[in-house]
């Protein structure tokens, strides 16, 4: 089903109004974002309330925790060939594709992680944004296998240096019906 979204009032107020009343459980997330284009990073942690049953809850309080840190570093090929996005992408892009996944947290954006980040064309890298916590980071480029590691940020922003990626191997295949056309 589509995402719906709404915006709070200055006093964090807010309806979410046309959920579908044959699906009654949704998982809700709080975030501070912006839509505009070149928006500075919000200074506050998303916060997700999982599987809110709107037949019986109409009331749900979030917290947002404060977000001001940051992972950097630098995505690279072991053999030293450009990286291009993953294959999920419309226009293959100069780069890698970093998730990153807050332990102890439902991952909502995706099957590696929770926040979906595109490395700059040579591979450099700055997520701001964070909060303290452990993250799972995984690096993934087109034709590399991942590269998946752990980073703890407490009070300070993590330099998680070269991040290398090696060449990752192939899987051929063909698709049949049952008829074997």
């Amino acid at each position: 089903r589509p995402a719906l979204r709404a915006q709070s009032d200055a006093g964090g107020r807010v309806t979410l109004g046309g959920l579908d009343p044959d699906a009654p459980f949704y998982d809700v997330v709080a975030a501070a974002r912006s839509e505009e284009p070149g928006a500075r990073p919000p200074d506050w942690e998303e916060a997700v309330v999982s599987g809110v049953d709107v037949r019986s809850t109409f009331t749900v309080a979030f917290v947002l925790t404060p977000a001001r840190l940051a992972l950097s570093g630098k995505v690279v090929s072991a053999d030293g060939a450009a990286l291009y996005a993953p294959q999920d992408e419309a226009v293959s892009r100069p780069g890698a594709r970093l998730w990153l996944h807050k332990e102890g947290t439902a991952g909502l954006g995706g099957p590696l992680g929770s926040l979906s980040v595109l490395t700059a064309p040579d591979g450099t890298f700055r997520v701001t944004g964070l909060s303290a916590g452990s993250y799972r980071v995984t690096a993934t480029a087109r034709g590399h296998g991942p590269k998946v590691l752990s980073a703890r940020l407490t009070t300070a922003d993590v330099a998680l240096g070269t991040l290398t990626l090696a060449r990752g191997a192939s899987l051929a295949g063909s698709l049949r019906r049952p008829d074997g056309s």
